[in-house]
């Protein structure tokens, strides 16, 4: 693989203060929902742990899931609380500004990455590039384990891919993020083993593979998985491999698909999706860069990724994060070779290649700011409001959330040791082991007539009645004669999305009982 030259990386760590600056505005700008599994999988379990009160899911009760990731806001928690600074507010957004963090190290890394990979010019657009993309914008500073492996991933392979990397020492560090990034997220090995592969065929010695295997790969995977199984015991306290579990339902059970199945090709469509307005150039880098041989590596470690991926039912954007970045160094290297805003060219082109570039660059980020707006400020954003405003309410005895389950923010953001409810939706594994399902329960009575509904309702409040209940607008023709007969009366309503979703509506609505 070529290598650039190497530089002060963007002059000075100024730089990098500078980005994790944009970062913390980035993260505290996101006031909208996008996935459950950004509070679910984190920050409700690092509160539970420190707090000992809030709600844990299914995959913790069944040792899916590693506290690698939450415990990096758990560890803040902790501060907080020893400190009795644990306001509200910080316990709701303090884990952001640590994502943001993560965030600009992917950023700078990435940087770097290019730099070394071809040029500090092809370096500055694809930070350019990284900062201006609408879903790395919307998607990297929230608190996803996808997030920080998308940043272990970015920052391994800056250090994986250096002039010296068959020196065993040198290889050492990034092997280490690597395994990092797996117990994050399992999933992260399909990036290492495409990686591995690659570096076993260059390779030209048996005796020098099976070094790299047995006295490498071996032992760092050994010492990583016993600090997970240690890390992990904090939590269950007891020894849980949560990877081979994680892997066994995700992957080969194929139990995930309960949760939603796509064609193959999906991800075909999703990765256009995130690029947005990068995808010109991306395709652009894809064509003019066919006969370099940085790129054709990062061509068929994006290629390996989709095609492995695709293959597994359920699928999301987020799945493929980690590919993100790598797909916009292509992007800089277009950018770089296609304007001369960064670059040298003849006197007689340099003219039409700046007009050309700016016309490009403006078009992108006017394109990209609309939809991080849009995505980042106004769509889905019904939900936090809502919570938000439960927080603020002190007269607060007993929510009930009947929406869609995960569809907000749990104890994290409600800092208070209230009863809290919410309609569940176990999949079937845990529905044999007695775990009713909430969910369906209420939507099949709600679909067979309003009267169901009502004694649906009479049952789940039997033993009485909450003080707030939250719907999606879409429910109150279904729901007014109960709120009537029991003395609920609407608070507040949110706008939440300007689409239907389905169960998810156009309006939050929060109603209390009066009487």
């Amino acid at each position: 693989m070529k290598h650039g030259t190497f530089t002060s990386p963007m002059k000075s760590w100024l730089g990098f203060c500078l980005v994790f600056l944009f970062r913390i505005f980035n993260s505290v700008s996101l006031v909208t929902f996008f996935d459950p599994d950004e509070y679910w999988q984190s920050l409700e379990v690092a509160h539970y742990t420190v707090y000992g009160y809030g709600f844990v899911t299914w995959e913790w009760q069944e040792g899916l899931r590693g506290f690698l990731h939450p415990s990096l806001f758990a560890l803040f928690y902790q501060l907080l609380s020893l400190f009795s600074c644990d306001h509200p507010l910080l316990v709701a957004h303090g884990p952001r500004v640590i994502m943001a963090f993560f965030a600009a190290v992917c950023d700078f890394y990435l940087y770097l990455l290019a730099q070394r990979l071809f040029n500090s010019g092809v370096a500055k657009w694809t930070l350019f590039c990284q900062l201006s993309n609408w879903f790395i914008f919307y998607c990297l500073p929230r608190t996803y384990s996808n997030s920080l492996e998308t940043t272990l991933i970015v920052v391994a392979l800056y250090y994986w891919y250096q002039p010296d990397v068959r020196d065993a020492s040198n290889r050492r560090l990034p092997l280490v993020l690597g395994a990092l990034s797996f117990l994050v997220r399992p999933t992260a090995a399909v990036l290492w083993i495409f990686v591995g592969v690659t570096e076993l065929i260059a390779i030209k010695k048996f005796s020098d593979k099976l070094r790299f295997i047995m006295f490498e790969v071996v032992p760092v995977g050994i010492i990583s998985l016993l600090f997970s199984v240690g890390v992990d015991y904090i939590f269950y306290n007891r020894v849980v491999f949560v990877h081979y579990n994680f892997l066994m339902f995700n992957v080969f059970s194929g139990a995930s698909a309960e949760y939603g199945t796509h064609p193959w090709y999906w991800y075909l469509t999703a990765l256009p999706v995130m690029l947005g307005p990068h995808v010109i150039p991306f395709l652009g880098g894809l064509f003019f860069s066919k006969k370099n041989s940085s790129t054709s590596t990062l061509v068929s470690l994006i290629t390996w990724y989709i095609a492995i991926f695709s293959l597994m039912g359920h699928k999301e954007f987020r799945f493929i994060l980690p590919i993100l970045p790598l797909s916009l160094i292509l992007c800089g290297y277009f950018f770089n070779t296609h304007s001369s805003l960064f670059s040298a060219s003849p006197e007689k082109d340099r003219t039409s290649r700046r007009r050309t570039g700016i016309i490009l660059v403006c078009l992108l980020l006017l394109v990209s700011v609309g939809m991080m707006t849009f995505f980042g400020r106004f769509h889905q954003r019904g939900t936090l409001d809502a919570v938000e405003f439960l927080e603020a309410d002190k007269s607060i005895q007993w929510v009930d959330f009947l929406m869609p389950c995960h569809s907000f923010p749990f104890y994290s953001h409600i800092h208070r040791p209230i009863k809290m409810t919410f309609l569940e939706c176990p999949p079937t594994m845990m529905q044999v082991k007695g775990h009713r399902d909430t969910q369906q329960e209420f939507y099949d009575a709600r679909e067979r007539s309003k009267e169901d509904l009502y004694h649906y309702l009479e049952e789940r409040y039997f033993h009485g009645f909450p003080s707030h209940i939250l719907i999606f607008d879409e429910l109150e023709p279904f729901l007014g004669t109960f709120f009537q007969s029991f003395g609920y009366v609407r608070e507040a309503e949110f706008f939440h999305s300007f689409f239907a979703d389905g169960k998810r509506s156009k309006n939050v609505q929060i109603y209390i009982k009066s009487h």
